[in-house]
Order: C-alpha cells, then structure tokens, then sequence
C-alpha cells in the first residue's frame, strides 16, 4: 500500500492533514479546511461568482460545503468567506 503525504493541521495541530485535488488541505481528524501560503487561489472553475468582499470583483467561487456553512474563496485575491445557509 502506498503511503500518502500528511500535513499538520492549521487547527488542531495534528499531522492528519490531505492535500484536495482542487487545491486545499483537510483535516482528517477535526474537518478544518485551510490553504497553503503559496498556492494560487483557486476555485477550480473560472466563471463568474459572488463579489468578493476585499477586491469587490465578482470571482468569489463556492468551493466547500460543510453542514450549514458555504465556503467561498476569491480566485483573484485569495480571501476566504465562510457563510451560514
């Protein structure tokens, strides 16, 4: 069996981490969500989205959704938006 790559959480602090195809981490342990400095922002589609709230352009994409919570991510600025349902 292949071993895979694990990263340490931004959250818990533990090394359960996954790298997402799409271009984010996941935590296996506590289910946070986070991105690395140097990665592109990205939502891995490019069409127009939801104005994002620091560059005021409409290029904040839906790239997560946990329980009751839309996370969103700006592909030009990198900014993150979580939003209640």
């Amino acid at each position: 069996m292949a071993k895979t790559k694990t990263y340490v959480c931004q959250s818990c602090g533990k090394t359960t981490g996954d790298r997402i195809k799409n271009g984010y981490f996941k935590c296996k342990v506590c289910g946070a969500i986070w991105w690395d400095i140097f990665d592109r922002p990205s939502a891995g589609v490019k069409v127009k989205g939801y104005e994002c709230y620091n560059c005021n352009r409409k290029t904040m994409q839906s790239i997560a959704q946990i329980a009751d919570v839309s996370v969103r991510r700006c592909s030009k600025c990198g900014r993150t938006l979580l939003e209640l349902n």
